[in-house]
């Protein structure tokens, strides 16, 4: 849910999004506090082990089946559409879209009751097709 993809944040337009940004769960007033929570301060964050937009095609591939639910009012909508965009021709993988949904706003249910229940029903349909295709992902 809500990925965050690329913690270097070097793109203009990702940073004017995430400065602009109102979003309760991801403040842009405390972004650098935010990765320095995530990564220590000498890792590259160019790394595709931090930042998984980084992957070239060769990774994306070994990389299991991915569901990505994000809400396109999140900050960093605009890379997970990038990066679901590459997934489109990855096998049991997909990105869906929750029009004018904040980061993460499955943790907001009160507020987004059935955008939450969609969403969370959608995970399961996609674990439960993975186990009828014979594949699971935990192993």
């Amino acid at each position: 849910m809500s990925p965050w993809l690329n913690l270097e944040h070097t793109d203009d337009i990702i940073n004017e999004r995430i400065i602009s940004s109102k979003d309760a769960l991801f403040p842009s007033s405390r972004h650098q506090e935010l990765v320095s929570y995530v990564v220590p301060n000498l890792v590259n964050l160019r790394s595709p082990f931090v930042s998984p937009m980084f992957m070239d095609k060769e990774a994306l591939e070994r990389l299991p089946p991915l569901l990505i639910h994000a809400g396109t009012a999140d900050p960093l909508f605009h890379d997970i559409r990038e990066f679901g965009d590459r997934l489109e021709q990855k096998k049991h993988s997909q990105l869906v879209s929750w029009p004018d949904m904040p980061h993460v706003f499955q943790l907001l249910s009160t507020f987004f009751r059935q955008p939450t229940l969609q969403s969370l029903k959608g995970i399961v349909t996609f674990i439960d097709q993975l186990h009828k295709d014979g594949l699971n992902p935990l192993k």
